[in-house]
């Protein structure tokens, strides 16, 4: 309980899986480094897409 700093074992222990999950899925980003290939047109793919949406302030608008 001392390095989380939690109150109780409870909180301690829920801090302790959160802090796991948290570096699993960073370990589990890095991992896919080198293997991803990132298309550099994305915008052009974006127009293309009929699912994707324009955000213009804080409203969504479907592109037509």
């Amino acid at each position: 309980m001392a390095h989380t700093k939690a109150k109780t074992k409870t909180k301690a222990i829920e801090l302790s899986i959160r802090e796991y999950i948290e570096k699993k899925s960073l370990e589990d980003l890095l991992s896919l480094s080198g293997k991803i290939n990132i298309d550099s047109d994305w915008q052009k793919e974006e127009e293309a897409d009929p699912h994707f949406h324009k955000v213009e302030g804080l409203r969504l608008h479907k592109v037509p």
